[in-house]
């Protein structure tokens, strides 16, 4: 159950992603807009860390599109939590691995230090107009495929 939780939101992020665009173009951001990107994604990674630590959805939450309030609905977040926990841990550390431009969108992918998992990445995908709401949430590793 706690898998197809996360394969659902998975499935329905890429479907969003789909319906949004017909092709996907992805082109690595320069160091600049990079550092631009970083100025408001890093306050909303932590945001999300802290509150996924803490089992605090509304506050998790609090910086998501209308869609990804649909796609992870507060049940949906117990799944994946419970399915972290059970995998993964609780994680603890970020670092940014990159920064993409992802058609109008702006993606940044944190590698993650898990308690059970070193290879965690998560994707964060933000929209480029004010006040940049999350638009996608993506956790890849090989234990969360298991």
């Amino acid at each position: 159950m706690r898998n197809n939780a996360i394969v659902l939101f998975l499935f329905l992020s890429l479907v969003f992603l789909a319906a949004c665009q017909t092709k996907l173009d992805i082109r690595p951001l320069s160091a600049d807009e990079q550092a631009q990107v970083l100025v408001y994604a890093e306050p909303m990674a932590d945001n999300l860390m802290a509150n996924m630590r803490s089992r605090d959805y509304e506050t998790f939450s609090k910086d998501f599109n209308p869609t990804m309030h649909d796609v992870l609905a507060k049940s949906n977040f117990e799944e994946m939590m419970k399915t972290f926990d059970e995998k993964i841990g609780a994680c603890t550390e970020r670092k940014v691995s990159r920064g993409d431009e992802m058609n109008s969108n702006f993606a940044i992918t944190y590698d993650l230090t898990c308690q059970k998992d070193t290879g965690v990445q998560m994707q964060v995908i933000f929209e480029p107009d004010e006040p940049h709401l999350i638009a996608g949430l993506f956790f890849t590793s090989p234990k969360l495929n298991q």
